[in-house]
């Protein structure tokens, strides 16, 4: 499968910032902590690093904790909705590929989420996955709000 040039980027580049509610994650790959801090170079003695070195099991249980709520919610919606999607609860990482079961590319259920309700989706081409497959990303504070969303829009089909 051969993705035209910055397919990702335009794509992303159109709604990413415009749509209020992301249901996906933008980035490809998570990031270590450490790595993540050394975006604040000018931190005297890496105060922040060893701020959250200090604090990293609690920062990794907030973490689990969202993460762990959102899951609960997909498998209720994915339970709900399971005629029109294949349900592929992520084993390690917040990041799942779901594939939708209707008649229509998940390109353009994608597109069409984002300019109806606000909620962004990646459809699975952009990263190379070959089937009617969509990113889904589960460590969002407002999972809900955009999981409610696009309930909404699914039951209008």
């Amino acid at each position: 499968m051969k993705m035209k040039d910055f397919e990702l980027e335009l794509f992303f580049g159109e709604y990413e910032f415009t749509a209020p509610y992301l249901l996906c994650c933008s980035d490809c790959e998570s990031m270590p902590l450490d790595e993540l801090l050394t975006f604040e170079p000018g931190a005297k003695d890496n105060f922040l690093k060893a701020i959250a070195v200090r604090h990293r099991e609690k920062l990794f249980a907030r973490n689990r904790s969202i993460i762990n709520e959102n899951l609960s919610y997909s498998d209720e919606f994915f339970k709900k909705h399971e005629s029109v999607f294949q349900y592929n609860r992520p084993m390690a990482r917040p990041i799942a590929f779901h594939r939708l079961k209707l008649n229509m590319s998940a390109k353009d259920f994608c597109e069409d989420l984002v300019k109806q309700k606000g909620v962004l989706l990646a459809y699975g081409a952009l990263f190379e996955k070959e089937g009617n497959y969509f990113r889904m990303g589960y460590g969002r504070k407002n999972y809900k709000v955009c999981l409610d969303l696009l309930d909404e829009y699914v039951s209008a089909l």
